[in-house]
């Protein structure tokens, strides 16, 4: 018989699944159980030592005995974990001054396994399969992580960290692409990208796709709606490869315009 699994979520939102159900035990997913929780899931085996713990949890808070919150938030997470209807179980405990997520039931993190995907696809020589590992991270990326936290600094520090693992594999996924001219899966993975950090110039893969595809006009719309986006959130001009599509565009549109007046000439 397979064993359940605790299935997590930590890209684009934060969310628990046990044996196809949702495990909620604290509607305010950013209170210090929860983090606690969060931060030794995303540990994992490394485990966190006692005084990252401490610093990562109330580390700008002014209280007297932190040692003892520790205390009591470990154990408020284990009695809402058996509330929300899991198996009772030490859930975490403590070996060399270091916490650890220790449980009988095995859990998938949606960032491990980006991580191991993305490692798997530097080390494959391999390119399909480079390309199939690096397709499968890029798809398990929903969102930035924990993006609820953003205030919280442990939370950042990783958020930062993924979102460059991200960037760095996307680009590599969208060079392949263009190369294999697949303009149709360009477009789709740098609008994931473009939806998830739209102001980062991905719309410059959108629009490379629909200029190969024959779409000027789309990619004209897609320049226009992006330069007032950076405007209006940035203040910002479009960049020197977004007006080089720009002028790639005027370009078409100038040679469509002289076309069309050379068939009115024939008519008339």
């Amino acid at each position: 018989m397979k064993k359940s699994v605790l299935k997590v979520q930590m890209f684009g939102t934060y969310s628990i699944e046990y044996e196809g159900n949702p495990v909620s035990f604290e509607r305010n997913t950013t209170t210090k159980t929860n983090q606690l929780m969060q931060i030794l899931l995303q540990a994992g085996e490394k485990g966190v030592t006692r005084a990252k713990l401490l610093s990562d949890l109330f580390g700008n808070e002014e209280m007297s005995n932190p040692a003892n919150s520790l205390r009591a938030t470990v154990f408020r997470l284990r009695r809402l974990l058996a509330a929300a209807g899991l198996p009772e179980d030490e859930y975490v405990t403590i070996r060399g001054g270091s916490y650890y997520w220790t449980s009988g039931i095995p859990y998938e993190l949606d960032a491990h396994r980006f991580e191991t995907l993305l490692d798997k696809a530097g080390k494959e020589n391999d390119p399909e399969k480079k390309k199939s590992y690096i397709e499968e991270a890029c798809e398990l990326y929903r969102g930035e992580f924990l993006p609820q936290l953003g205030a919280e600094g442990w939370a950042v520090v990783l958020n930062v960290y993924y979102k460059n693992l991200f960037s760095n594999a996307m680009r590599t996924l969208c060079q392949i692409l263009k190369d294999e001219k697949d303009y149709q899966k360009l477009y789709h993975c740098a609008e994931k990208a473009a939806v998830i950090y739209p102001l980062e110039d991905w719309q410059i893969w959108q629009m490379d796709s629909l200029i190969a595809m024959d779409r000027q006009d789309e990619a004209m719309v897609l320049y226009e709606t992006t330069t007032e986006l950076l405007y209006k959130e940035l203040g910002l001009t479009p960049s020197d490869q977004m007006k080089e599509r720009f002028r790639q565009l005027e370009v078409y549109q100038h040679d469509k315009a002289d076309h069309v007046n050379e068939i009115q000439e024939g008519l008339n």
